[in-house]
This record gives C-alpha cells, sequence and structure tokens, in this order.
C-alpha cells in the first residue's frame, strides 16, 4: 500500500512497520502545509507583538524582547528561569509559537507553550500542553502533550514523541488547535495527537476558558529518563526564543476573569459568538474533524515517532 502525500510516495508497509523511511521523511516537510497552513501564519494571522499581548510571570531580567517586539527570547541559569502569560484568554481557539530550542547538553530543561487557567481553578483546572524535555548531546529531543480537563488527566495523559528533525537549529512551528470537537496538536503543520469530543467525556473534556504560557525551568526531577540526568549548569544559560505567536480566538478578556462569572456561561452561546481578534471565513476553530491529508500526517507520525509507555510529567509552571 502506497500513501500519496502532496506528490511525496510513503511506503504504507514500512510504516506500518514502524520505520521511517526517506520517502515518510520527506512527506513531512510536505505535510507541514496541510494542517492549517501553519508556517502561513504570518500571512493568514497576524503575528502578536510580545508586549501588547503577554505579560512576564517572573524574573523579568531573564527576558530579552527583540527592538521589533515580535521575538522574545527566555534564559535558564541557576538562578532562575522564567515565564510569560497572555493578557487575554480564550474560549476555543488556534493558538501558534516558532520556537527555537536551546543547544548543547539541556539535559532536566523543560521548555513549554501551553493554555491553562490554573490560577482560577486550583482543583479542577483545564490545561493543554507542549513540553519540550532537554536531551543529552546526540540524542533526539522528546516532546510530550498533556490534555487536563477539569483538574483530571484520565482522558488526556500526557504522550511522548520524537521529534523528527533538530529544533535547536532553527525555528518551527508548534500549535494547539482548541474546539467543541476535538484538540489536535500540530508540529510544522503535521498533526501529532488528536483528542476528540464526547458525551462520555462531559465535564472532563477542558471547557473553561484559559490563557496561553511560555516557560523555560528546572526539571531535573523527572524530565530527562525520568529524572536519571540533571541540568548542568555550566552550558548554562539555557535559552528558547519564541516568535510568530499567534493567539486565534474567542477572547474572554483579561486573565483577571472571575470565576463566577465563569460558570453561569452558556458554553454553545460563546462558541456561536465567538469574538476572534482576527475574524476569518474560514477559521479553523469552526472545523469539526481533520482531512485525508491530516489523517494521513497522523498516521505517519504515530508509527515513527511516538514513544512507547508513559513519562513522569512534573507538569507545568
Amino acid at each position: 500500500m502506497v500513501f500519496r502525500e502532496f506528490g511525496v510516495l510513503c511506503d504504507g508497509e514500512n510504516m506500518q512497520k514502524g520505520e521511517v523511511t526517506a520517502a515518510s521523511m520527506a512527506a513531512a516537510a510536505a505535510l507541514s502545509s496541510s494542517l492549517y497552513r501553519v508556517p502561513a501564519y504570518r500571512g493568514r494571522y497576524k503575528a502578536q507583538r510580545f508586549s501588547s499581548a503577554f505579560a512576564n510571570l517572573w524574573s523579568p531580567d531573564h527576558q530579552r524582547v527583540s527592538s521589533d517586539d515580535l521575538y522574545v527570547t527566555l534564559n535558564l541559569d541557576h538562578h532562575s528561569g522564567i515565564g510569560f502569560k497572555s493578557k487575554s484568554s480564550y474560549q476555543y481557539g488556534l493558538f501558534s509559537a516558532a520556537i527555537k530550542l536551546p543547544t548543547n547538553n539541556s539535559a532536566g530543561v523543560a521548555i513549554t507553550f501551553y493554555t491553562s487557567n490554573n490560577g482560577i481553578y486550583k482543583h479542577n483546572h483545564d490545561e493543554i500542553d507542549f513540553e519540550f524535555l532537554g536531551v543529552l548531546p546526540g540524542e533526539p529531543f522528546v516532546v510530550q502533550t498533556n490534555v487536563y480537563g477539569n483538574g483530571s488527566t484520565s482522558i488526556g495523559r500526557e504522550q511522548r514523541f520524537h521529534l523528527w528533525f533538530d529544533p535547536t537549529i532553527d525555528f518551527h512551528h508548534y500549535s494547539i488547535l482548541w474546539t467543541p470537537n476535538h484538540i489536535v496538536f500540530s508540529i510544522d503543520g503535521v498533526p501529532i495527537r488528536e483528542m476528540k469530543n464526547s458525551k462520555e467525556l462531559g465535564v472532563q473534556y477542558p471547557s473553561k476558558p484559559m490563557s496561553v504560557y511560555g516557560t523555560i525551568w528546572d526539571a531535573s526531577t523527572w524530565a530527562t529518563e525520568g529524572g536519571k540526568y540533571k541540568i548542568d549548569f555550566r552550558f548554562s544559560p539555557f535559552s528558547a526564543t519564541y516568535k510568530d505567536l499567534v493567539l486565534h480566538g474567542c477572547m474572554q478578556g483579561p486573565h483577571s476573569y472571575v470565576e463566577e462569572n465563569i460558570g453561569d456561561l452558556d458554553m454553545e452561546e460563546i462558541y456561536s459568538n465567538c469574538n476572534l481578534q482576527d475574524s476569518t471565513n474560514d477559521s479553523p476553530i469552526f472545523d469539526n474533524f481533520l482531512t485525508y491529508d491530516q489523517e494521513m500526517g497522523l498516521q505517519w507520525k504515530s508509527v515513527g515517532h511516538t514513544l512507547s509507555g508513559k513519562g513522569s510529567s512534573g507538569g507545568t509552571m
């Protein structure tokens, strides 16, 4: 069986065996123009100016914003890590960032891009995570995805994947699509994980407004091979740079949004009256399903790059 992906042939038999062929690697590059055209966000969805859309969470001296306000570099050293948070919260949306990860020996380092409302809901929060786990020199970077719904990870526990490229050499786009119907994680346009909503999930499906975060911090206790390898601060500072920050979602106001108001909201009404900051007629947040090409990308990823077993997550910061 052979799959044709945008003119690139992938050997289906080798995919089933878990072998990543040269053709399937080439297919990844072709597929990167598929899912919501992530690399084309600069033309489709305007990148946010960092200072207008985000606020520092801690250690502002470990943050460097570019002169055009479109890049931000986060630094981790033996003194501290750093984090930022969107100034608005969102009820569903498409959130994306192009990120360049730390070079050298990054064992024990965790870099994140995620949505959460943990600051408001201490015991029943929602969260959708990308976590990039540092590695020893020469080892492939690991990306971990998590989904929390109403404080539970029983429906979206972490899944880990090997990246099929070196994320320290150049920027790559990482996006979270969150709709009432499904959650899709994608990298350079290739879907790596989809979680579908259903009546059975009920309140365990993320449904409350969330803010968007980026952080870098010391996760030596769990990040690299379950905590076997700790951070070696001789290689610090560890730097992660974010750009092309896209916040295409249903805006719900500042992140100080009070909890008592949320419980009275009708979720379907919120969705139907979505206040998009950059409205578009073909917004992916109104999509219900992956296309055939996206499904093929998801299959390619799951066969060649999913790590067996579950990691031990220390959570986001």
